[in-house]
């Protein structure tokens, strides 16, 4: 090292491929710093170019470090990879950055940001009226963002890494009470479509669908025939409407739902009357269209139906849920019913059963009390109890009624 200039190496080592730097933008107690890569070639190229990078971040005047400013990273970041983001997300990332994260943290250096900033930035959020979920997701940008300068090499540590913990905090002191999920119950479900099949015949269906199976909105309203499997009574749930643009589902990944009967009937009722509407149509499209048949229904159109259905629902002893109320009442049924975690874990699309358990474990069944297992008597005190005709508690309880006596 030399002229305050950082200097970075590519060693294979240890059965790996390793970026060995040192000079003053590492800043460990050494001066020096390694990161390892991976074994690949392609694991080999990308340590090039974070060895590259850490070359160019010092100077040979003093060692500057080239400035990180948060404001101009978020943007390379969000160019960089819009392409990977679904399209109804582009323009909800592009608002977090420019409407919460750059008015705030301008273009101060990245590596100046500490935790204390994330609390300061959450909190102020918070306090303009911000749920803390949102802040959440705010802040899971500026995450990535420090998580790929890291992995270049021109971080050190990402401080928004436990971000959970901070939001969680945040959210536990602002609430007023113990957040739930909230389901309808049977009679409710009932009520419900009966309600939508006398007032907003169009979204019967699309209620069904999501009471009948815990599908999201966007996954039922994206559901076209071909997923329908009607010898083995499921349905495949493999894209998503969202914002009237057509993507994969929240997960990622396809996965079937088992339909039942009530539901099976319904479908085919629908089936029907389309064929005898519009037999010209195409029997494999969507299963829920705008009235010439022509497009898959609007989400937009489909709020509105279910906003008016709404209206008519204290007149009915419905209590006003959200929509995605559908979803938890499947899955607290399904728990209440006895169906295990893991089907409902699957049949909701969740990657892990403890997500599920996470979110319903207030509905699980109470286990009952069987306080057997703390009875201490011998089996000699026993004895002595069927002779007196008292049990050893019992005798204890009188001597100290004698006692205060």
């Amino acid at each position: 090292m030399s002229g305050g200039r950082v200097t970075a190496r590519v060693r294979w080592w240890r059965g790996a491929w390793w970026v060995f730097a040192q000079g003053p933008g590492i800043r460990t107690v050494s001066g020096r710093r390694a990161k390892k890569v991976g074994p690949t070639e392609e694991d080999r190229t990308q340590a090039e170019k974070i060895a590259e990078r850490l070359r160019h971040a010092g100077t040979p005047t003093g060692g500057a470090l080239t400035p990180l400013p948060v404001d101009q990273m978020l943007r390379d970041w969000f160019e960089a990879h819009r392409a990977t983001l679904k399209k109804s997300t582009r323009g909800t990332t592009s608002s977090m950055i420019e409407c919460h994260l750059v008015p705030y943290f301008g273009n101060r250096d990245l590596r100046d940001v500490t935790r204390a900033d994330l609390l300061a930035f959450a909190t102020q959020k918070v306090e303009e009226g911000k749920s803390p979920k949102l802040v959440g997701n705010v802040l899971g940008v500026l995450r990535r963002v420090m998580n790929l300068a890291m992995q270049e090499g021109l971080l050190e540590n990402n401080v928004a890494s436990k971000l959970g913990e901070i939001v969680g905090r945040l959210e536990r002191s602002h609430a007023s009470e113990v957040r739930q999920v909230d389901s309808w119950t049977r009679e409710e479900v009932a009520a419900i479509l009966d309600l939508a099949r006398e007032k907003e015949p169009r979204a019967y269906p699309v209620l069904h669908v999501l009471l009948s199976s815990g599908m999201r909105r966007g996954e039922a309203l994206g559901l076209q025939w071909r997923d329908i499997d009607w010898s083995r009574h499921k349905i495949h749930v493999r894209r998503s409407r969202v914002r009237d643009r057509t993507g994969t589902p929240k997960s990622g990944r396809a996965r079937q739902v088992d339909m039942s009967p009530q539901l099976e009937a319904v479908l085919r009722a629908l089936q029907a009357e389309r064929r005898r509407q519009r037999p010209w149509r195409d029997p494999d499209g969507w299963l829920f269209t705008s009235r010439d048949g022509r497009m898959p229904i609007g989400e937009t159109v489909f709020k509105r139906s279910w906003q008016r259905l709404r209206r008519h629902f204290a007149q009915r002893g419905i209590r006003l849920l959200t929509l995605h109320s559908a979803r938890h009442t499947w899955a607290t049924l399904a728990i209440r019913a006895g169906k295990s975690l893991r089907w409902i874990a699957e049949q909701l699309g969740h990657s892990d059963p403890a997500i599920t358990l996470r979110i319903y474990a207030h509905v699980l069944p109470d286990e009952a009390v069987d306080l057997s297992f703390l009875d201490f008597e011998t089996s000699c005190s026993k004895s002595n109890s069927v002779a007196t005709g008292k049990s050893a508690p019992s005798r204890a309880i009188a001597q100290r009624r004698e006692v205060s006596e």
